[in-house]
């Protein structure tokens, strides 16, 4: 970037994580930045708010293939620091998201409304990762019972959901009982 940023762009927001190869020294750290725009050219995160959607790795010395665990993030673009040479080849974006198939589709003469609808449809896989979340990448990755009643007849339309639901509904259950309603 006009900073002096080494970001990788990976063409569309996903929920995930970047894996990637290194053989960094013994000591070196490697951070990986994620976020989900660029602002005038340049790594921007402000909209996290105060997720810190990072992730650091502290080399031993062994060249390895190295992935977050326990974790994802809502990306498309990855600042790299503590890399010399970044290769775009030793990175790749893996995504995340329940065992949810598409079962709806739509596509017209408009490349920009199949676009639009390509859009929605990432939207909902990036948003039902085990529960229906609103904004994998900002500081509530929390599931949202509001949003879910809201998305869930159109997601049915787009998505084979009976499973999913069914689970988020048992779980909903079992809050309400625990809390006595």
């Amino acid at each position: 970037t006009k900073k002096g940023e080494t970001v990788l762009d990976f063409g569309q927001n996903i929920t995930g994580w970047v894996e990637f190869n290194t053989s960094a020294p013994a000591g070196q750290t490697v951070k990986l930045s994620y976020g989900e725009v660029m602002q005038d050219g340049c790594f921007y995160r402000d909209n996290l708010r105060t997720a810190k959607a990072e992730y650091l790795y502290i080399s031993d010395g062994t060249p390895r293939r190295i992935r977050p665990h326990f974790t994802f993030y809502g990306f498309r673009f990855v600042k790299v620091e503590g890399v010399e040479n970044v290769l775009p080849q030793d990175f790749a974006a893996c995504h995340i998201r329940s065992d949810i198939d598409p079962i709806g589709r739509i596509e017209t003469s408009n490349p920009r409304v199949n676009q639009l609808f390509h859009n929605a449809m990432w939207g909902q896989f990036d948003n039902f990762l085990d529960l229906p979340t609103d904004c994998p990448q900002r500081d509530e990755r929390l599931g949202w019972t509001g949003d879910a009643a809201v998305i869930s007849a159109t997601a049915c339309k787009n998505l084979y959901m009976p499973a999913f639901f069914h689970h988020f509904v048992e779980n909903v259950r079992q809050e309400q009982k625990f809390y006595s309603g």
